[in-house]
């Protein structure tokens, strides 16, 4: 594995001399900009930053003593608790008025066999930007050796409210932190102002973070004179977005030099905050997409409002949810795949002046590329999308994915070819190679049955080759013989072969002609991706669509390449299916909706339909619901999603919708067609279903060969006739 370890501005100072402090050793300052860039594996690579740090500490820095800065004050503090994640690695963050010997005598209270990496950037209140763009690096640098770590945790050292909070949104737009990496922030900011950062930063009121925090309680006054003392501890806090109060910072241990770290029941260190979210009502997304999501009518909300009633085996999932993890949920209203909504004003944090946007206006215009459905999912202003969306490179670089829980198969659907007049009708009972077996049989049997007759003669007269062969023809089309009759035992045995070779020819044609006349033989269809891009030019799917053509045209095959030329963004599921069954365009989506889709609204009384969906997917797409990067409470959704699937609710929840669709398309198609006979007008539906029911009346299309045939006969006939009347008249004359 190829590591690359950064240490960066590293320095130490030289503290006051003390006529108690042991001998100063004098020293340059440590100036480490650089990186060692080489294939070493993970272990080795922390040791040696180890390493380097020990040297530093061990030969020539001096260890200050308590009270000379922050860390100074906090190292018995901040390493009770580090010292209780063993085996993990520490990144330590500072704002440069933090001295490195500060940081060597935390790390050296603390273990650290695994190593550590230490990053420093000073705050310039003249370039923001400047410190910020630092801040982004040093996150980015970070990141790196957090992924090559198993386990690691942060420690932000900082009392300027400026460097916490640019470091939140570097943090959070770096995507250094997940929930299995704890961050633990030293500060002596006010209360007050602590609160507030808390509470307006993801990072630090959503993810795995505790604050230590430095408090003086008065503990009464001196002798001698009025003096107060102030005895010093050190409380531990964590920001609860969900508990039974509503969102609060939650004291959770104290620090005293007397007695130590004491934790504060029921809460522990770096507690769980995703378990029960206490009634709590979240924000998520969805649109109508049935037979996942869908709309089923409306209620009457306690406040006398109207809302809609949802129903689907996704939204099913999500209540199931709801109901484990103790939330309620409203859905963010949207009224299409591409409407798009700007969130900037309302998703900033402001602080001296200055603006620190999770989401910057360079960034909006690719994030406007996608759906409002995600798009709340992207700014964290829904928890997760409730309805599930495939994974696909393109989106994973704006959100995650929980549990891959469905196999959303996509597919296309085009209409029906309808049945076109086809003389072939006659034809088609029979395969071709029957059809030359037959014309065969016709020479060869009067050949043979002449041969016999020549040289084994039944009678006075010798039979001419056309007799025979009307003979032979006759009895094939079920007629008898009525110039002879076989008196010899080799002729009856090889008339009795014929007789039984006609009666089942004539029998198994008769039966697949019935067949073919009643359900005739329709043209060729598109049934795979490589006959539709050879038969159309056009394919539509959803505003959505716009990921899923960037993801073929990016793809190494030139079907899926040739498929995303021909792809058009923009018409709903009901508009595109509309326009395949009009304009015969087809139109692709996933092969559940579409088949929930057609079901409902383009389904005959007799089940039939005009569309047909394609026999071969176009490509299987693993499923999931959209939530923030590194979402903290993705591993909650996760276990209950793995256990609603093992236990077979979600296929179950998907029969129940399919067939409550079925039952009301049938209603309201029967009440319709009720309607319309009550008012004496023709329903195109019921002509339909009649022409293509059980019962069929044969048609001209069907007859067509027949008739043909006939008509072929008549016209042979008649021109036989005057070749005869000619014929005869000339011979008469001469």
């Amino acid at each position: 594995m190829n590591i690359k370890f950064v240490i960066l501005k590293s320095s130490l100072y030289d503290p006051p001399a003390r006529s108690h402090a042991p001998p100063r050793i004098s020293y340059d300052s440590l100036q480490v900009i650089g990186a060692m860039s080489r294939k070493i594996n993970i272990r080795a690579a922390l040791e040696v930053s180890l390493l380097i740090l020990q040297l530093a500490t061990c030969t020539r820095a001096w260890i200050p003593y308590p009270g000379q800065g922050l860390v100074a004050e906090t190292t018995e503090a901040a390493s009770a608790i580090l010292k209780r994640q063993p085996n993990c690695s520490f990144l330590v963050f500072t704002d440069g008025a933090t001295s490195s010997s500060d940081v060597f005598q935390l790390l050296q209270r603390v273990a650290t066999p695994w190593g550590v990496g230490v990053f420093e950037s000073a705050v310039d209140y003249e370039d923001m930007n400047a410190t910020e763009a630092t801040i982004v690096r040093l996150v980015g640098e970070a990141r790196r050796l957090r992924k090559a770590s198993w386990c690691v945790s942060v420690v932000v050292l900082s009392d300027d409210p400026a460097f916490l909070a640019s470091f939140a949104e570097s943090s959070l737009r770096g995507r250094l932190l997940v929930w299995a990496t704890r961050l633990l922030v030293v500060t002596r900011l006010p209360l007050q102002e602590l609160r507030r950062l808390l509470a307006s930063s993801w990072t630090f009121s959503m993810m795995n973070t505790m604050v230590v925090h430095r408090e003086e309680e008065n503990v009464g006054y001196g002798f001698g004179k009025l003096e107060n003392t102030a005895r010093k501890r050190w409380r531990v806090y964590a920001h609860l977005p969900y508990s039974p109060v509503g969102a609060r910072m939650a004291h959770v241990a104290s620090w005293t030099p007397r007695k130590g770290l004491v934790i504060k029941p029921p809460l522990s260190l770096f507690p769980e905050k995703f378990s029960n979210f206490y009634g709590a009502l979240v924000n998520v997304t969805g649109l109508p997409y049935p037979p996942y999501w869908d709309v089923i009518g409306e209620e009457e909300a306690p406040d006398g409002t109207k809302r809609e009633v949802y129903s689907g085996t996704d939204y099913r999932l999500l209540q199931t949810v709801a109901e484990t993890l103790n939330f309620t949920f409203q859905v963010i209203p949207t009224s299409d795949w591409d409407e798009i909504f700007i969130f900037y004003q309302s998703h900033r944090l402001i602080h001296k002046n200055t603006v620190y946007s999770m989401f910057t206006w360079e960034r909006l215009p690719d994030v406007q590329k996608w759906d409002p459905v995600v798009y709340h999912v992207e700014i964290r202003n829904a928890i997760l999308a409730g309805v599930f969306h495939i994974l696909l490179p393109q989106r994973m670089e704006h959100f995650d994915y929980t549990f891959a829980y469905e196999y959303s198969f996509f597919a296309f659907s085009l209409t029906k070819p309808k049945l076109r007049p086809k003389w072939q009708s006659l034809y088609y009972p029979l395969a071709n190679e029957v059809w030359i077996s037959i014309v065969a049989t016709l020479f060869l049997a009067p050949a043979v049955m002449l041969w016999v007759r020549r040289f084994r003669p039944e009678s006075s007269h010798h039979a001419e080759a056309g007799a025979v062969t009307m003979e032979v023809l006759g009895t094939l089309l079920g007629q008898n013989f009525y110039k002879w009759l076989p008196i010899s035992a080799l002729s009856r045995m090889l008339v009795a072969s014929w007789l039984v070779f006609a009666f089942i020819l004539g029998t198994a044609y008769r039966g697949n002609l019935t067949a073919a006349l009643t359900l005739p033989k329709y043209p060729p269809r598109p049934e795979t991706i490589e006959e539709l891009v050879e038969t159309v030019d056009l394919v539509t799917m959803p505003p959505y669509g716009v990921a899923f053509r960037n993801f073929f045209r990016d793809s190494d095959s030139k079907v899926f390449q040739t498929l995303a030329d021909c792809m058009e963004i923009g018409p709903s599921i009901m508009e595109g299916l509309r326009r395949a069954t009009g304009r015969k365009i087809p139109f692709m989506a996933t092969r559940r909706n579409l088949a929930h889709t057609i079901s409902d609204q383009f389904t005959r009384i007799d089940g039939s339909t005009k569309l047909y969906i394609g026999r071969e997917n176009v490509f299987p797409g693993l499923s999931g619901w959209p939530v923030p990067h590194d979402a903290p409470y993705k591993h909650e959704l996760d276990w209950i999603i793995m256990a609603v699937i093992e236990g077979g609710l979600y296929e179950r929840w998907s029969d129940e919708e399919t067939a409550r669709t079925q039952k009301e398309s049938r209603q309201r198609l029967k009440e319709r067609l009720k309607e319309e006979q009550e008012r004496g007008q023709d329903s195109e539906d019921a002509e339909e279903v009649e022409a293509e029911g059980t019962l069929r009346p044969l048609t001209l299309t069907h007859m067509q060969g027949p008739l043909f045939l006939l008509l072929l006969g008549v016209a042979a006939g008649a021109v036989a006739f005057v070749a005869e009347v000619v014929l005869a008249r000339c011979l008469d004359r001469e």
